[in-house]
């Protein structure tokens, strides 16, 4: 998994996903039962520079990032099927208005 910095303004969209990756999501919400650091996963549809993908958004503590991001990432690049990407980010107040009407797939 590959780390990007937006430096500039960027328009991004996010809605709900018309296809779900249920095979990708299956592996997450095993990983999590293990992992006592996520609390909540949502799974969001992400549009941004022309390119489109999956957005996972984490409610877990951002101390734990670099333990938790590599061990996602690893996930996601296994199951997630070829020519689709995702994003991973941890939920701040900032997202709070992109997941008040979702479901989260994971919750502890």
């Amino acid at each position: 998994m590959n780390n990007i910095t937006i430096n500039e303004p960027t328009e991004v969209l996010i809605g709900d996903p018309r296809k779900i990756p249920k095979k990708l999501l299956k592996k997450l919400v095993e990983f999590f039962e293990l992992e006592p650091l996520v609390k909540k996963a949502y799974l969001k549809w992400m549009a941004m520079n022309g390119q489109c993908g999956y957005l996972i958004l984490l409610n877990a503590d951002e101390t734990y990032r670099d333990i938790l991001f590599p061990k996602i990432g690893a996930i996601i690049d296994k199951y997630l099927k070829r020519g689709y990407y995702a994003d991973l980010m941890l939920l701040d107040e900032s997202l709070y208005d992109t997941i008040k009407d979702s479901k989260p797939f994971f919750k502890r």
